[in-house]
């Protein structure tokens, strides 16, 4: 008796040239009536394996699997591809708002009798899904409904050069319509069993970093989300208000504002949340297929690809500017007495280590800084052009301020009282005074 694997083997044995019109075999419906379809041409790749470029069915130039505006319909494909002897075959381009996952098993079929791998044989029974054979003709390609469950995408399996590819977005599956007889002929729903064979080729499933969700209490609520990206960003108003101009499709629209979504919020329930408010919604948010609703898809597909997130601006302290006429003075050598009764005004909100009746205050660069808004190279600067005018005096250079008994870079004794000023109210050269305890 011919087993069903038997049949498989036996029936693909008849290779396509490569002459031969592509596809022989028009896709499952559920394929054909998405959008999502391109054209592909070989390019040569010195010591590599041809690459398969897309291509705009529609324009003739490069296509984009991230940019649905490159895509066409199926029989606009077609006939591009009819219509063009440089092209290859058509392809079809997986997108976070379908519900399709492709598999492609490399190096587990031979091109002249179509024998399978037995490691091939089993993931193609395990899944039963719509399978066809690759434009090589060395491999499989099978296509699923299921999301992929993990971050990982491509892994070598099997020994002999096998490889298992997995991707459910932002990939495309060249369409060769040679169906491999005994499997389905449309795409099943096989989460469980894409789950099973992803943690056997990649291991356990690793979900992206952008998965994680924000703890409650660094989020922000629905109404300051919507009103920060209505604020902000014209296309998500856009969007949040129903408008889907400028998208091909709706679920195109829906993802979109998903995307713009996810960007304020890693929380998914959020995301559904916010989307259900939006004049997007409709019934399809809620359907089923292949295990999981289309709105739950399409958070995950987000929440795998959007890696930037809206960290709002860190409030600023208000910072205190030396007036200009400080500066002058200290350029100019004039109004010593105002120079240093600024700088004490200026740290009032944290008063210095005064020393009373001794008559000074120590203060440092790092504290000018801290009070007056400025760097503390610029703070160091101003120090020691007091210093030199004779307006402060050095008490420590690095170690102990003695009065303190703090340490300190460099600390600046300053007059701290009305009385140790008077010395600075003649008109001669700034005289240089000495704290009573350093005189001592």
């Amino acid at each position: 008796m011919t087993t069903e694997t038997d049949a498989r083997q036996t029936a693909t044995t008849e290779i396509l040239p490569s002459t031969e019109i592509r596809p022989a075999a028009p896709p499952p419906p559920e394929l054909r009536a998405l959008r999502q379809w391109v054209c592909w041409k070989y390019e040569p790749r010195p010591d590599q394996k041809p690459g398969k470029p897309l291509v705009n069915p529609m324009t003739g130039d490069n296509a984009d699997h991230s940019k649905p505006s490159t895509w066409a319909t199926y029989d606009q494909a077609l006939a591009s591809y009819r219509a063009d002897s440089g092209y290859e075959g058509v392809g079809f381009v997986f997108a976070v708002t379908d519900p399709f996952c492709g598999i492609d098993l490399d190096d587990c079929r031979d091109p002249h009798t179509g024998e399978l791998q037995d490691w091939a044989t089993k993931i193609i029974d395990r899944l039963a899904t719509y399978t066809e054979v690759s434009p090589s003709r060395t491999g499989v390609k099978l296509w699923l409904k299921a999301t992929k469950p993990g971050a990982y995408c491509t892994k070598a399996f099997g020994g002999k050069g096998g490889k298992v590819e997995m991707f459910d977005h932002h990939r495309y599956f060249t369409f060769t319509g040679q169906h491999l007889a005994g499997t389905p002929t449309t795409p099943q729903s096989r989460q469980a069993e894409a789950d099973a064979l992803y943690e056997e080729v990649f291991g356990s499933a690793k979900p992206a970093t952008t998965q994680i969700v924000v703890d409650s209490g660094a989020s922000r609520n629905d109404a300051e989300i919507v009103a920060k990206a209505s604020a902000t960003n014209a296309k998500f108003a856009r969007l949040w208000a129903g408008d889907i101009a400028g998208h091909g499709s709706q679920s195109e629209a829906d993802s979109a504002l998903v995307f713009h979504l996810v960007f304020h919020t890693k929380d998914a329930r959020q995301v559904d949340r916010l989307f259900r408010r939006s004049g997007l919604m409709r019934d399809k948010w809620d359907q089923s297929s292949g295990g999981q609703t289309y709105g739950k898809r399409t958070i995950a597909a987000a929440l795998r690809n959007v890696q930037a997130q809206y960290r709002p601006a860190p409030k600023r302290r208000p910072r205190n500017r030396i007036p200009s006429w400080i500066t002058d003075a200290m350029k100019l050598r004039t109004h010593p007495r105002a120079i240093l009764k600024a700088i004490l005004d200026l740290c009032a909100p944290s008063p210095l280590d005064a020393h009373g009746s001794r008559g000074y205050a120590v203060i440092g660069k790092t504290k000018l800084a801290e009070m007056t808004g400025m760097a503390e190279k610029t703070a160091k600067r101003h120090l020691s052009q007091l210093e030199a005018l004779g307006f402060v005096v050095v008490v420590s250079r690095g170690g102990i301020i003695r009065e303190t008994g703090e340490l300190a870079a460099h600390a600046y004794a300053v007059p701290a009282k009305e009385g140790a000023l008077e010395h600075l109210r003649y008109s001669g050269p700034p005289r240089r005074f000495v704290p009573p305890a350093i005189a001592a």
